[in-house]
């Protein structure tokens, strides 16, 4: 959706093609026909319909409705080859550990995903999930985790990416995003090395009594897509 666009040369409903100019960037027009404010452009991406010139909506709302459009655009290139694991069958490379403490949800990438109670170290690592793909040659590969909308309430899920150089650890405050993938950075992988991501339970938030007050953390897809590195990109 764009927004405060100078001239709007389409219309609502049609189809337009990659390419197709679709409106000018221009200064705002206030209700007098007077530009007020610099020319600017807004852009975002829906993941559901919302109702026109929504502009009240609550901040929870606004959450579950936009994607993040960075990582949304270079999880979903046309073209791309992106190696998936999802968690439905350990013979496509999802292992998790044996424990009690699973339980399973539909709200998922796929058919389903995972889920426990977070807990703090006095505790002790109880459920932990490794996602081990096979890749097609070495190079570097961005890694994104796909986050469901439900059972995904931790902000610091701490994501272990072990690579060609060693371990990167990423913490991802999965409250914040709803049914979409998220980046954890791009980094060189070797296809005689192990390549794996590690996601454990053991987050620093402690399980307590209170069930309103405690956390979850979800296990769903991970994805590695092959990427060419840039002068000066950060590999994570």
């Amino acid at each position: 959706q764009y927004a405060h666009l100078k001239d709007v040369l389409v219309r609502e409903g049609q189809v337009v093609e990659r390419g197709q100019q679709i409106g000018t960037i221009g200064k705002m027009i206030n209700s007098e026909g007077q530009p007020t404010g610099p020319a600017h452009l807004h852009f975002e991406i829906r993941a559901r319909r919302l109702p026109a010139n929504a502009w009240n909506l609550e901040r929870t709302e606004v959450l579950r409705s936009y994607l993040h459009p960075t990582d949304f655009i270079r999880s979903h290139r046309p073209g791309q080859q992106r190696i998936l694991v999802p968690v439905e069958s350990p013979n496509e490379g999802f292992f998790r550990s044996d424990s009690p403490y699973w339980f399973e949800s539909p709200v998922a990438y796929g058919s389903r995903a995972y889920w426990t109670w977070t807990v703090g170290r006095e505790h002790g690592e109880e459920c932990f999930a490794e996602w081990r793909p096979k890749l097609p040659w070495p190079g570097f590969y961005e890694v994104f985790a796909f986050i469901p909308s439900q059972n995904a309430t931790t902000q610091q899920a701490c994501y272990e990416v072990h690579h060609r150089r060693g371990v990167s650890r990423v913490i991802l405050p999965q409250a914040d995003f709803y049914d979409e993938w998220v980046s954890l950075g791009a980094y060189p992988f070797s296809t005689v090395q192990a390549a794996y991501v590690r996601l454990s339970d053991m987050t620093g938030e402690p399980y307590v009594r209170d069930p309103n007050q405690r956390k979850k953390i979800a296990f769903d897809a991970m994805m590695w897509v092959p990427v060419e590195m840039a002068p000066g990109r950060p590999l994570g």
